[in-house]
């Protein structure tokens, strides 16, 4: 191709034209390399060896000094773990750097352009290859060991059981000095799951400790209001950080309150976006892709809320605009779509903890907390409907939202479910995580549109489950708190 744009130009230059077949075999070559990574289990089954493939027998008989007999899948997860699959995406980037610098000689922008996206995505599949890692060493971490088998005692207390899950906690903050959990493109969730956990434990005497642990992770830090570092501010993570500051010192940063309410469109409802230009930029989403999904108004972000401006006095005009939003968005069942979360469970309990602090409102949310007690299954539990499974986190959200309504008539289903949750509470103090988590893809609004989820930390129509079991443990916490507290 080269030779024969010279020879078509007229203007034939042997030095130029054998750098820039040099450029395309470096730029073969990067492909090559990502091919082979991509390609791995396909090429592999086919009997298609490749460079990818030499380097996983290799590095697994170099440490086990063994001929490698195992099976094609767990060749391909070793080749990740093994650090191969990284060795790879690196060499590519060194190929693509190469022909970056030939093409900057010779003013080639647009070819530059197109290099650029090219190293940005190598690079972030290095980032989430890493971060995969890190989570599977993580899970395999945890503890899967039932508390019943340390604790030999006929039936494990409240108090004993909220202990065991402080110290799971602390243990966790004393590590890193904040919580964090939900792997995703754009990384680990910090600010957003410490300002969860400062929101929905403080109050109680039980949790003072971490309280005091995280309090320097949501005071004094005004741009503490996004998942994490890397990605631009949010309103459920501003809205807990707002929710801690108000539940712990009794006040409010006016700029705070200010900027929060920004994300409320004039229908009452909430946004979780708005800056999509910068957020796209972060997450690397072509310009053609709207973004109208991520920045409408959602009922699971504005349930929450709704909760957090009730408990702000100067907020209550905002606090009966979000109420009726959301009275709107009620289906026929009475229940609550959540757009963010695997079951309508988040959004609707959230509304229920919300009006129960107006007495005016509670009438409003009978059905919906009908709907909720019919929803719980003979084992006392309440499962995630995406994928029907038992969840700890949704029985924990139906649990409290049930005790906040009427701790007294419901009763009966609260203590199933506080027992469902104490019988499954493991050893090391934690419940175990679920694919809660749901991310649509940018331009979806209506999730029901999308007809199959996958189970992954990356990408977009995905279910991400809670991989250090902390935002499902600070919430079972939350639930057995508040039956302390009201005994």
């Amino acid at each position: 191709m080269i030779y024969a744009l010279s020879h078509l130009s007229g203007n034939t230059n042997e030095k130029r034209d054998s750098e820039l077949i040099k450029c395309l075999e470096h730029l073969h070559i990067a492909f090559q390399c990502k091919d082979d990574i991509d390609d791995f289990l396909f090429d592999l089954e086919n009997e298609q060896h490749t460079y990818a493939h030499i380097l996983a027998y290799i590095t697994f008989e170099k440490e086990s000094s063994q001929k490698y007999t195992g099976s094609k899948d767990f060749l391909h997860r070793y080749f990740y773990v093994s650090g191969q699959a990284e060795y790879l995406l690196k060499k590519s980037l060194t190929e693509f750097d190469k022909a970056y610098k030939i093409a900057e000689y010779y003013n080639l922008v647009d070819f530059q352009l197109f290099l650029d996206e090219e190293k940005s995505l190598a690079k972030a599949q290095i980032y989430e290859i890493q971060l995969l890692i890190e989570k599977t060493k993580t899970k395999a971490s945890l503890s899967f060991q039932s508390k019943k088998d340390i604790i030999r005692l006929r039936d494990t207390s409240l108090t004993e059981s909220i202990n065991l899950g402080m110290g799971f906690l602390q243990n966790d903050l004393s590590n890193n000095q904040f919580l964090s959990d939900f792997i995703t493109t754009a990384g680990i969730g910090k600010q957003w799951i410490s300002n969860y956990a400062a929101f929905t434990l403080s109050g109680y005497r039980e949790s003072t400790e971490i309280i005091k642990s995280l309090s320097n992770c949501y005071i004094n830090k005004p741009k503490y209001g996004s998942f994490n570092e890397r990605i631009v501010e949010d309103s459920d993570s501003l809205a807990f950080r707002i929710g801690a500051t108000q539940k712990i010192l009794d006040n409010v940063n006016n700029n705070d309150i200010i900027r929060l309410a920004k994300y409320q469109s004039a229908n009452g409802g909430w946004k979780t976006f708005m800056d999509d230009k910068t957020l796209r930029k972060q997450i690397s989403l072509d310009k053609k892709i709207s973004f109208k999904g991520w920045t409408s108004e959602h009922n699971c972000v504005s349930a929450s809320i709704c909760y957090i401006l009730s408990l702000i006095p100067s907020k209550k005009d905002s606090f009966y605009k979000t109420a009726d939003f959301l009275l709107k968005q009620l289906d026929k069942n009475g229940r609550l779509n959540s757009y963010w979360w695997s079951s309508p469970i988040y959004a609707t309990s959230w509304m229920i903890i919300a009006f129960s602090q107006e007495e005016i409102l509670k009438k409003d949310c009978i059905a919906s907390v009908n709907w909720l007690v019919s929803q719980q299954k003979k084992s006392g539990g309440w499962s995630n409907y995406l994928l029907n499974e038992d969840s700890f986190f949704y029985t924990s959200m139906a649990v409290e939202a049930l005790s906040v309504f009427d701790i007294k008539k419901y009763n009966y289903q609260i203590n199933r479910g506080i027992n469902f949750l104490l019988n499954n509470q493991k050893s090391d103090g934690s419940w175990l995580s679920g694919r809660i988590l749901s991310i649509p893809q940018t331009d979806i609004i209506n999730k029901d549109e999308i007809k199959k989820w996958r189970k992954s930390s990356f990408g977009v129509n995905i279910l991400v489950d809670d991989h250090k079991r902390i935002f499902t443990t600070v919430t079972v916490l939350k639930t057995l708190l508040y039956q302390v507290d009201k005994k």
